[in-house]
Order: C-alpha cells, then sequence, then structure tokens
C-alpha cells in the first residue's frame, strides 16, 4: 500500500468506528421501538376487533329490542282489535235488543199468548210466518193487540225458540215420539223447512235391515208387475210386515213378495227400494216416501197411499197416474 493510501485509510477509521460504535448503541434501541410498533399494530387489530364485536353486540341488541317492541305493538294491535270487535258484538246485540224492543210482537195461538218480535218471526225466509208479518198483508189484531192463529199453541214454544236461534239444540226437544211427529206437522204448516230437515225421523225407532229380512223367508219366486212383465223374486213374506211409525230409511225391500200384506203408516221410508216386489194389501198411510223407489212393482193389490209424502218417489211409467197419485 502506498503512503497516500495508508493516509487516507487511517483518516477515514477513526469516524468509521464512531459510527459503528453509535449504531451499536443504538441497535437496542431500534429493536425496542420495532417491538413497540408490533404491539401497537397488535394493539390496534384487537381494539378494531373489539368495536367490530361491540358494533355487532349492539347491532343485535336494537334488532331484539325492535323485535321485541313490534311484538308488543302487535299483541297490544291485537287487543285493541279485540276489543273493538267485542264493542262491535255488543253493539250489534244491543241494535238487537232495540229491534226486539221496537218490534213486540203478541201472538194468539189457539188460545195460548206468546210473546216475541218481528225479527224473530221473519227470521226464517219463506216461511207462512214471515210472509204473514213482512208487511205485505193486512193483518188484523184484537182489542188487547194480539193477532190469533187459529192452531194448537201446545208446541209453539219450540217453533219460537227454533227461530229465535236459527238451529234446533240437542236435548231442547220432546223424546216422546207422538210429540215430534205433531211438532213436524206444525212446522209444516208454518213452512219452516229448516225445521222439518231437523225433525225428519227423529224420535222414531229406527229399525235395521237384519230386522226387515227376519220377517221374509228366502226362496224363489216368480209373479208379475203391474205392466206385466214376469219378475223373480228372492225373499216371500213369512206373516205380515208391520212396521208403524218407524224409521226405515234407506232399508232394502226390492225382490220380495208381501203375501200376507204390510202397514208402514206413519213411517220414514225415505229412499226405500221396493223395486221388482209384489206389494199387496200394503198400506202407507202417511208414510214419509220421497226418493223412494217403485220401479217396476207390482202395486194393483189395495196398496193405500193416502197422506203420503211421494215427492221424488220413482215408479214406472203410468203406474202413479193408475193409482190416482200426482
Amino acid at each position: 500500500m502506498s503512503l497516500w493510501a495508508k493516509s487516507q485509510s487511517d483518516q477515514w477509521e477513526e469516524p468509521i468506528q464512531t459510527v459503528i460504535s453509535e449504531m451499536q448503541r443504538v441497535a437496542p434501541v431500534m429493536q425496542q421501538l420495532t417491538g413497540i410498533q408490533n404491539r401497537l399494530q397488535k394493539g390496534a387489530v384487537a381494539v378494531e376487533e373489539l368495536m367490530s364485536r361491540k358494533r355487532r353486540e349492539f347491532r343485535d341488541e336494537m334488532e331484539a329490542e325492535r323485535k321485541e317492541l313490534t311484538a308488543e305493538k302487535a299483541a297490544a294491535m291485537g287487543e285493541i282489535r279485540k276489543e273493538r270487535e267485542k264493542l262491535e258484538e255488543q253493539k250489534k246485540a244491543m241494535e238487537g235488543v232495540y229491534k226486539f224492543q221496537s218490534s213486540k210482537i203478541k201472538l194468539d195461538i189457539g188460545g195460548t199468548k206468546f210473546t216475541t218480535s218481528l225479527e224473530t218471526l221473519c227470521s226464517e225466509p219463506g216461511s207462512m210466518l214471515e210472509a204473514m208479518f213482512s208487511g205485505r198483508h193486512k193483518l188484523i189484531q184484537d182489542e188487547d193487540g194480539y193477532y190469533f192463529i187459529d192452531r194448537d199453541g201446545t208446541h209453539f214454544r219450540y217453533i219460537l225458540n227454533y227461530l229465535r236461534d236459527g238451529i234446533v239444540k240437542e236435548g231442547c226437544l220432546p223424546s216422546d215420539p207422538q210429540i215430534v211427529k205433531e211438532l213436524e206437522v206444525e212446522a209444516d204448516f208454518y213452512q219452516l223447512q229448516g225445521l222439518l230437515k231437523f225433525l225428519e225421523g227423529r224420535g222414531l225407532p229406527a229399525v235395521p235391515q237384519d230386522d226387515v229380512d227376519s220377517c221374509f223367508r228366502s226362496k224363489a219366486c216368480t209373479f208379475y208387475s203391474q205392466n206385466g212383465s214376469l219378475l223373480q223374486g228372492s225373499w216371500v213374506a213369512k206373516k205380515q210386515v208391520t212396521y208403524k211409525f218407524k224409521n226405515l230409511s234407506g232399508l232394502d225391500f226390492s225382490s220380495r213378495k208381501f203375501t200376507y200384506g204390510a202397514s208402514f203408516v206413519g213411517s220414514i221410508l225415505r229412499k226405500a227400494n221396493f223395486r221388482n216386489s209384489l206389494l199387496t194389501n200394503v198400506d202407507f198411510t202417511n208414510a214419509d216416501l220421497r226418493d223412494a223407489d217403485f220401479e217396476n212393482s207390482n202395486l194393483s193389490g189395495r196398496a193405500c197411499f193416502t197422506g203420503a209424502k211421494l215427492d221424488g218417489a220413482r215408479f214406472s211409467p203410468g203406474i202413479k197416474e193408475q193409482l190416482g197419485l200426482h
């Protein structure tokens, strides 16, 4: 090395050593600062996560509180609605009471006195009572203000209760079949179709098919229909068949030979099947034969249909005219 180079090296050695010393002294401080920076960054992340969690918790709490308030509001509105409906019902009830009070009607049914309302008497459209008190007809009152109807008033309270309620409540009608029949007659007079429908067959004991079959023996037999065609029967009566005031609706009397006659006086025989049968001396007086089937049967042997209900009953062509039925 030349003297100049050595001189230059010696000249820079001391500053360089100074710098190195200084850097060695500062290095721990820099490491410490770097550690502090790392901790600050971690702290900032932790703070951000904490703030985010708190924001979520706050939003969840607000949403839960909103839902709770909404539910409380809905419940309160429901209660208010119920109270309003209750008030409306009370208002209607009071209006009804006012109508009843302002339209009071006094009736004399065959000597038995009743007091009711115009609303009640007109509650079933198409009934005789609705027609009477509709205002379309002039009615006469006696000196005490009663309207007289010449009917037996014994069962009229049942009529009024039906009109008041619009239905027949179970247990509110007599169980005696004779009284039920009398009530049915009154319902028919007043043309109360709803009550008639309810009363049909009620109070009359129902007869099972096995009971009917026990009156016959299984035996092949032949006879002629009223139109002259040959019929093949399967049952022959053992004795006179007697079912007075019974409920025989829907039972099967088809292909039977009533050798000794039969009595169905006052019985319910709706939709009963008498097809292909020989009905000799059979009495259907006052029987309900609506929708019964007599097609291809022989009714020429003094069958009686006096007072019978025959709406919808089916006969072979020309038979009703032969029997004088309408």
